[in-house]
């Protein structure tokens, strides 16, 4: 266990922060938390071989025991009344394997040296996060883990799934002039090197030794230069006040002077002026740039998008709270009610353009009330309380444990702070650390070893051995099992990539294998509904297509079940049914889209089309008239508004969109229905031109030259309309109604009928 700790939660650390797949739909969290959670197994199993071989058991008895237990427990109860369940069961698997690690550092840290050992080696991703970070800031975007997993001559770990390794487009310069290095998003990376930062600086201050003062000071400088690149402005506020909290509690617990503290005052000021320097001044090359100047700017700015968006996501987070007090809607299922109760706020004009559908409620004690209600944000604060109460005892002892303690608990108050705009608690590399760096605490506070209580005998060379193999075995076969999320989004995305490359079938093939492994995801299953659809669209065979749109109809409706406020997957539902021949049954899940969702201009379009194949057309006016005041280039929105238009009797509403329409594109079959609203109208003369510029597109189209023969009869010209009727039959000769008013023509002409055959 103690080998584990020492070396095995670096190991750990190291591989959740760096480690990312440019090929999986998400590239950064499913393999972070299967690392995570993998290591936290293999902890608890090397717990279990000291106590089972030594015939003792170990523990450390911690100040946050019983919050935490109580807390895990609580967090699992709320999976009874979760929505979506494998959610809950996911956070709580996370939540379990953080209290794992907080053990394992806890049974392991016997003082200052173990401390210091596992915190200058959990330092270590940082030069590499630095190399990434420059690698941001020039615009060059790098998967490296993809080459090595899976784009690997010798072997690659996904050749079994023909997956290769090129990143998706969408994951490419996503934030450019900001680093977010290996994390996905500059503001998640910066909880990292706020943690750290007092931490690395107790490091350096403490050391005597000239090659461990420099390695110490070379990870500060690199945190202090990537917390200040991410350009949040939150961390950047949480890493003063850590600043000033680790200066409290080092006075506090009589540390007078320190042998770096010299020395790595002069590293910060040089670091903070060079980054300073360049950020702020712009470069002619780079004008979009971030700037320092430019985001500090932004605090007084009353206006700021992304602080009134916040204020958005957590009024819907208080309304969730609301509605459930006490217990909350379960343990990660904000995500599943904030489209609910976000509906009210689209009437009002402020707030309706600050709407979003976030994951996370962007403050964790908000995030807290409104999933575990007030006994989870009690029990959250009472574990917080045991860590900084452990934190506040070893700070107040002095020495080097006080100062390592004081810098650990200094970086839980910059990240605690910094929760109240983010969600650090949520984000595995960070969650990791905060663990982990909680963990030493005890060992610091109490100074004592590891208590233990003889159960049975100390066991046998050859039982050691057996013991070993056993739990080795375990750890295997749980490789799959934590795995599985990260093969589920490899899957998902090779699918999505390979839409124009592979077959239908193997596309869908994948689709449904990676829903199958995450069933609440929900990105899987709008995804999936998406794409069916599209497939759907370019298929030629009818039958074929059916199935496709059944597909995509079975899976949103399982979707629904998980997220029953989503409205994309409402509006995939309406599209499949749409296509099966059910417009009727896809209004509904439409007009709740909608109503989820009322900025939502493709939803309106596809109700829109429902009414209309209902016949339904003033309804189908309005919803056409919404997704075209929602988008106005959204493709087909004017062609079908004119339709409907012209379907309802509004004649001079359908010609104003038919010739909005022609503006952009002239098309035939617009300048068709043009020529039907013309006529609706009277203007025959513009009809008559209207159907003749159609049939010189296509000389071809029956459509338009049989309504030009109508409108010709209705001038009296009746020769011309015979001679138009004529070369209608000549490519139909079974039209009916070509017949009918070719023989209306002769009768109004004074000619002779045409007799029927």
């Amino acid at each position: 266990m103690r080998i584990f700790a020492l070396w095995g939660l670096p190991a750990m650390l190291f591989l959740v922060s760096l480690i990312y797949l440019g090929s999986s739909l998400d590239p950064f969290t499913p393999i972070k938390t299967g690392v995570f959670r993998l290591f936290a197994f293999g902890g608890l199993l090397a717990w279990v071989y000291d106590c089972a071989s030594s015939g003792k058991l170990f523990w450390r008895r911690t100040s946050a025991d019983i919050p935490l237990a109580a807390m895990l427990v609580w967090l699992g109860a709320s999976a009874l009344w979760s929505v979506n369940k494998p959610l809950a069961a996911s956070q709580w698997m996370d939540v379990f394997s953080g209290a794992v690690v907080f053990y394992a550092a806890a049974i392991s840290c016997r003082g200052a040296e173990d401390a210091k050992a596992i915190l200058a080696r959990s330092g270590v991703p940082l030069f590499f996060m630095a190399a990434l970070g420059a690698c941001d800031l020039a615009r060059i975007s790098v998967f490296p883990w993809d080459t090595l997993l899976i784009d690997n001559r010798l072997f690659s770990a996904f050749s079994a799934m023909g997956v290769d390794g090129a990143p998706p487009a969408q994951w490419t310069h996503s934030f450019d002039g900001r680093v977010s290095a290996s994390f996905g998003n500059p503001v998640y990376m910066a909880g990292m090197p706020l943690l750290l930062l007092a931490p690395l600086w107790a490091l350096l201050a403490g050391e005597r030794t000239p090659r461990r003062a420099l390695f110490f000071a070379a990870m500060f400088a690199i945190a202090e230069f990537l917390l200040l690149a991410t350009f949040s402005r939150a961390a950047w506020a949480a890493a003063i006040a850590g600043g000033a909290a680790y200066w409290l509690l080092s006075r506090r617990g009589g540390v007078r002077r320190e042998a770096g503290a010299r020395a790595g005052a002069i590293l910060a000021l040089v670091v903070l002026a060079a980054s300073i320097a360049g950020f702020t001044v712009r470069s002619a090359r780079r004008p979009a740039e971030f700037s320092i100047q430019q985001r500090v700017a932004t605090v007084a700015d009353s206006q700021d998008a992304s602080l009134w968006q916040r204020a958005m996501i957590w009024k819907t987070a208080w309304e969730t709270f609301k509605d459930n007090p006490v217990k909350g809607v379960g343990l990660n299922n904000y995500v599943v009610w904030h489209p609910w109760h976000q509906v009210p706020f689209f009437k009002s004009e402020l707030w309706a353009a600050r709407a979003s559908f976030p994951d996370r409620v962007h403050n964790e004690y908000l995030d807290a009330a409104a999933e575990t209600g007030a006994v989870g944000l009690a029990l959250l604060a009472a574990a917080m309380a045991a860590m900084f109460g452990m934190g506040l005892k070893a700070a107040r002892g002095g020495g080097a444990r006080g100062r390592l303690a004081a810098a650990i608990t200094a970086g839980g108050v910059s990240t605690a702070l910094y929760a109240l705009m983010q969600f650090p608690f949520h984000v595995p590399a960070v969650a990791a650390y905060m663990w982990t760096a909680a963990g030493l605490l005890p060992g610091l506070a109490s100074g004592r070893d590891v208590s233990s209580a003889k159960i049975w005998r100390e066991a046998a060379g050859r039982e050691r051995v057996l013991l070993g193999l056993v739990l080795a075995a375990a750890f295997v076969f749980a490789v799959p099992v934590f795995a599985r999320p990260t093969v589920a989004n490899i899957r998902f995305s090779w699918a999505v990539r390979h839409v124009d490359k592979a077959t239908p079938e193997k596309v869908m093939e994948m689709m449904r294998a990676a829903v199958a492994d995450e069933p609440g995801n929900m990105e899987m299953t709008v995804r999936f509904g998406m794409t069916a659809n599209m497939l759907a669209a370019r298929e030629k065979d009818a039958g074929r297509a059916k199935v496709l749109h059944a597909a995509v109809r079975d899976e949103s409706l399982r979707g629904l079940r998980y997220f029953p406020y989503e409205p994309r997957l409402m509006e995939n539902l309406g599209v499949a049914l749409i296509r099966l021949g059910s417009p009727d049954a896809a209004v509904g899940p439409l007009k709740n889209s909608v109503a989820i969702n009322p900025e939502n201009a493709l939803s309106f379009y596809n109700l829109g089309i429902a009414y209309y194949l209902l016949n339904n057309y003033n309804a189908a006016v309005y919803s056409y008239t919404r997704a075209f005041e929602l988008d106005p280039d959204l493709p087909g929105v004017k062609r079908n508004l004119g339709l409907s238009h012209l379907k309802a009797g509004h004649a001079a509403q359908a010609e104003e969109m038919f010739v909005s329409v022609l503006r952009d594109a002239v098309d035939k079959s617009v300048l068709n229905s043009l020529g039907m609203a013309m006529s609706e109208q009277g203007n025959s003369a513009g009809a008559i031109s209207s159907y003749r510029r159609a049939l010189e597109i296509d000389p071809g189209y029956a459509d338009a030259r049989g309504n030009l023969a109508i409108e010709l009869i209705e001038t009296g010209d009746f020769a011309a309309a015979e001679k138009e009727l004529m070369k209608v039959l000549e490519v139909n000769p079974g039209s009916e109604a070509a017949r009918h008013h070719l023989e209306r023509a002769r009768e109004m002409s004074g000619g002779r009928g045409l007799e029927k055959k």
